[in-house]
């Protein structure tokens, strides 16, 4: 899960920076470091950054949007001068062309403490309806392997939110991803 927290991070920074940034990729995918894919003599199994990917599949050739985060904090000692503060929930967002659905993708960096989440939808729109995935892990060091190829896995489940707004539970070092129909 480490490696999947570390992978989504990554991705909404990518997909904030959207504006500015050209190309990103992910140079070794097969048993090396943050690998997508593993295997071991004639088993092969994917990794919790593998399914990372999948679920952020969901932003591409989408319209960045700007998202605002209020929300609890780590403080992170500096080596010189003050602290810095680390947001514990870490967000992007995005707009399907096609539909105009809304695509967020979330990470809980907590490693023990789940995180209540209120998203709201700014404008005349509402929440129709959404579609959410969250990838966890009984321990931030879990991981899959040969003998337990499913061991972390996205779980799916649909909401129905009122209005413009719904809540939402980010689990201890967690990956969520939505994908929000709006009318």
């Amino acid at each position: 899960m480490q490696d999947a927290i570390i992978a989504a991070g990554t991705l909404n920074l990518f997909n904030r920076w959207a504006d500015w940034l050209t190309m990103a990729n992910l140079a070794q995918t097969v048993n090396v470091l943050q690998c997508v894919i593993q295997t071991a003599e004639e088993k092969l199994w994917l990794t919790p950054t593998y399914h990372v990917f999948r679920m952020y599949a969901a932003h591409l050739g989408n319209l960045s949007l700007q998202d605002e985060l209020a929300g609890p904090e780590y403080e992170v000692p500096a080596t010189s001068g003050p602290a810095k503060r680390l947001p514990l929930v870490d967000v992007s967002a995005s707009r399907r062309p096609s539909d105009g659905g809304l695509v967020l993708t979330l990470v809980n960096r907590h490693l023990s403490e789940a995180i209540e989440c209120v998203v709201q939808v700014h404008g005349s729109l509402a929440v129709a309806e959404g579609k959410l995935q969250q990838l966890q892990g009984d321990d931030v060091r879990a991981r899959n392997g040969a003998d337990a190829p499913g061991r972390v896995q996205p779980t799916a489940c649909h909401f129905t939110p009122r209005g413009n707004e719904f809540a939402l539970t980010l689990p201890p070092h967690s990956v969520s991803a939505l994908q929000v129909a709006l009318r």
